[in-house]
């Protein structure tokens, strides 16, 4: 006999009813059965997409704690911006000390017409 119920029903049937049922309903619950192992495996693979994409988000979270000192994205960005306006006050002061010093070394350089 059979392990499934429908198997079970299906040999029943043909034996009162001498019909070929038994091989159809096989065919049906092996289609049944290949459909549920590949739902399986496609449920596996989000699953394990969903759990990098996790640990990814997580990662990056503690690499923006780390950095800016929170994980709280107006903080962070407002924490972006000064560094941003930092930056761009220390560059402008290289600029004019380079230029001051373009100025004094030309100077240097040319002493003799002054």
């Amino acid at each position: 006999m059979s392990d499934t119920p429908r198997m079970k029903a299906a040999q029943m049937a043909a034996m009162e009813h001498i019909t070929g049922d038994v091989y159809h309903v096989g065919c049906d619950i092996e289609r049944e059965l290949n459909a549920a192992n590949e739902r399986i495996r496609l449920l596996i693979a989000e699953r394990d997409t969903a759990r990098r994409q996790a640990d990814q988000q997580y990662n990056l979270r503690e690499e923006f704690l780390d950095l800016l000192g929170t994980v709280d994205v107006e903080q962070g960005v407002a924490v972006v911006r000064g560094l941003q306006e930092r930056i761009k006050r220390l560059e402008d002061s290289v600029s004019y000390w380079n230029e001051r010093y373009n100025d004094l070394n030309y100077k240097v350089q040319n002493r003799d017409n002054y």
